[in-house]
Parts: structure tokens; C-alpha cells; sequence
């Protein structure tokens, strides 16, 4: 009995072993199918979740369209609008609703509800633009040529659809100006106040789009040059930049490009680096060209309405 004690054991072992290896196998496929069906489920939720693809920046010629541009400039700099645009492919309904609930939809500029600078500006220009989630109500909107608004808009679509801007995907951006001038006054004028043509459509209707609210606490006394609109909101006549969201000309960032072209970043980020970024200008016919940041330019540098006020001080007593 003692000598088949060893080979008892040996088999008691072998059979203890065996249970054990397939108790960690069933372990590892039941781990293995948690990993699986884990996996299945994140999938099922990234693909229902809009996910940005890419961040690019959208060249804006303001030669080719002024109108829009300067409308850009005081949305930005003067209004405070969102600079970081988001497209998410929205289809035809969304689009034009975003058009109607900006306030450009029926067209303002046409049925006399808004002033527009002349006779043949009878396009209504919103931004944010209406092909982005920040589009839509509350923006600002103008009358620009036709042909001007027309133009951005397949320049836009360019760059959305292009490899060198979005690709077609969904993706965050922002917008950089090339030669903005004296026609295009928001980018580069110091005041900012609106010129009477700058509305925005607040319950169905439109109001010139200046400084908020103001609080007349102790006064039934409504200033000469304030105004009151119908639901009892008092605003400046004409707008005068409010410190707290007027972006003043010499905190604007302006970058040398590859091109030889300088640009105006339509942003009030002021640490991004946007060395070796890429420009992606679009064009009326819809096809794009690129251009790269060489460097951000500063000081006398800059373009001169955008140098620091104590270096405009010192050019004006030279």
C-alpha cells in the first residue's frame, strides 16, 4: 500500500493541475469576452457621438469680399462671437434654420426690417456662420453685395471639403484675414462703433447689435443717447465698446506667411502658436490654396493700426 503511494499522489497532482488550468482558461475567455463586448459597447457609443476630426484655419480674402469680411471683424472683435467654429455636416433643413433663426431668413435686406450701407447691399451676411453649431440665434448679421456673400459662401465650402482644410469631416476652425483696408473698418479701426448697419434678431425682432443691457436704477430718465427698445431693454444708439468685450486693435495677432501676405487671425487667443500652421484660403470657384506661418509678427512689425499705442505715440512725435 505504501509503494503505490507516490503514484497516487502524482495522479492527485496531475488531476488538481488540470482542474486548475481549466479554471484559468475559462477565466481568460471570460475576461476576453468582458474585453469584447466592453469594446462593442464604446464603438456603439463613439459612433453616436459627433466627434471632431481636425483643427484648421480658413483663409479669408478681404479684397474679394469685404462686406463679409468687415461683418467677421465686428462679430469678433467688437461682439464678442464665438472665434472657434465647429462644423458638423448639417444638412439643407438645419442650415436654413439657422439662416431663418439668425434672422437672415426671410432676407432683411430686401423686405426694408434692416438698413443696409447701399442699394446694391441686398445680401444678408450672418456670423457665426449658419453651416456651424455656433450659427444661428443671436448672430450678427448685415447687408453685403450679393456677389460678395455668394463668393464667401463657395470659398467656404471649398475649404470644408477640401483635403488641406476639413477634409469633408466634421472638424473645429477658426478664420484668418488677408488684406483688410479701409473697406473693411472692424478689422482695423480702434473705435469699433457701429455704424448702423450691424443688427442682430433678439424675439423676432431686429435690433442694432450694441452693448447689452444697461441698468438706470434711479432714473425714469432715459438719455438722449441711449435707446429703448420694445421689451424695455436700453442700448447705445451707437455702440461704444464695452472694456469687458471690445478686443482693442493692439492685443490682435498678425502673422507673416510663405506667401509674402500678412494675416489677421480672427481670434482673441493670445497663446496658441500658430508657427508652421497651415492657411487654408479658399476661393470663389470653390478650389483652395495653402500657405504656411513663418512667424507672428509684433511691435513695428505689425501692420500700423495694430502696434501698441505707445509706438503709434512715438511714430506720431517723430
Amino acid at each position: 500500500m505504501s509503494a503505490r503511494c507516490p503514484f497516487t499522489r502524482l495522479i492527485k497532482k496531475a488531476e488538481n493541475d488540470g482542474q486548475n488550468a481549466k479554471n484559468q482558461s475559462t477565466t481568460i475567455k471570460q475576461f476576453s469576452k468582458m474585453l469584447y463586448t466592453q469594446s462593442l459597447v464604446l464603438l456603439g457609443l463613439l459612433g453616436s457621438v459627433q466627434q471632431v476630426t481636425s483643427f484648421a484655419t480658413f483663409g479669408v480674402s478681404c479684397a474679394l469680399y469685404p462686406g463679409p469680411c468687415n461683418n467677421n471683424c465686428y462679430a469678433i472683435f467688437v461682439a464678442d462671437k464665438s472665434h472657434n467654429l465647429n462644423w458638423d455636416k448639417p444638412d439643407r433643413k438645419t442650415k436654413d434654420q439657422r439662416r431663418k433663426d439668425a434672422g437672415c431668413e426671410p432676407n432683411p435686406c430686401k423686405n426694408g426690417k434692416i438698413k443696409k450701407p447701399s442699394n446694391e447691399e441686398n445680401s444678408c451676411d450672418e456670423y457665426p456662420y449658419a453651416s456651424t453649431v455656433e450659427g444661428g440665434p443671436d448672430s450678427i448679421i448685415r447687408c453685403t453685395e450679393e456677389d460678395e456673400n455668394l463668393n464667401e459662401g463657395s470659398a467656404l465650402g471649398g475649404f470644408l471639403t477640401s483635403n488641406d482644410g476639413c477634409g469633408g469631416e466634421q472638424c473645429t476652425f477658426t478664420v484668418m484675414n488677408t488684406k483688410a483696408s479701409k473697406d473693411t473698418p472692424y478689422c482695423l479701426d480702434e473705435g469699433g462703433a457701429n455704424d448702423g448697419f450691424e443688427y442682430r434678431k433678439k424675439n423676432g425682432n431686429y435690433i442694432q447689435a450694441k452693448r447689452g443691457k444697461l441698468d438706470l436704477c434711479c432714473t425714469d430718465r432715459i438719455p438722449s443717447n441711449l435707446h429703448q427698445d420694445e421689451e424695455g431693454n436700453v442700448y447705445h444708439e451707437r455702440h461704444v465698446p464695452d472694456p469687458a468685450v471690445y478686443f482693442p486693435l493692439d492685443k490682435r495677432r498678425e502673422f507673416l506667411l510663405d506667401n509674402g501676405e500678412t494675416g489677421l487671425l480672427m481670434s482673441r487667443d493670445l497663446e496658441t502658436s500658430y508657427e508652421g500652421h497651415k492657411i487654408v484660403t479658399g476661393h470663389p470657384n470653390g478650389t483652395v490654396s495653402t500657405a504656411r506661418v513663418v512667424r507672428e509678427l509684433h511691435g513695428m512689425e505689425k501692420s500700423p493700426a495694430l502696434r501698441p499705442s505707445h509706438l503709434k505715440s512715438r511714430i506720431a512725435g517723430a
